[in-house]
């Protein structure tokens, strides 16, 4: 997921940053070149 975020976030139209959330997911959104909004997430690591 971290590597993921590095090669994308200075290339992509940021929805939000990489974070985990209380539901136990890690994730980050973009927005592509046509407009969509995508979402990328894995399992927090977090407890």
């Amino acid at each position: 997921m971290d590597a993921l975020w590095a090669k994308l976030k200075d290339r992509a139209d940021i929805i939000y940053a990489v974070d985990d959330f209380d539901y136990g997911a890690r994730e980050f959104g973009i927005r592509d070149d046509s407009g969509y909004a995508l979402a990328f997430g894995a399992p927090s690591t977090t407890a």
